[in-house]
């Protein structure tokens, strides 16, 4: 089984995440240092 790991889980890293779980046979790993939305995502939402 093919891995893929994301590093970075802003907008753009969950985006390609999400498109590549819809591909069979990947194990996806996603590695962000904060918590999700806490960056310009966050600040996007005003999260």
């Amino acid at each position: 089984m093919p891995k893929v790991t994301i590093i970075g889980c802003g907008v753009v890293g969950a985006a390609i995440a999400y498109e590549l779980s819809r591909q069979p046979g990947l194990e996806i790993t996603l590695v962000d240092q904060q918590p999700p939305a806490q960056g310009s995502t966050g600040a996007a939402l005003g999260v």
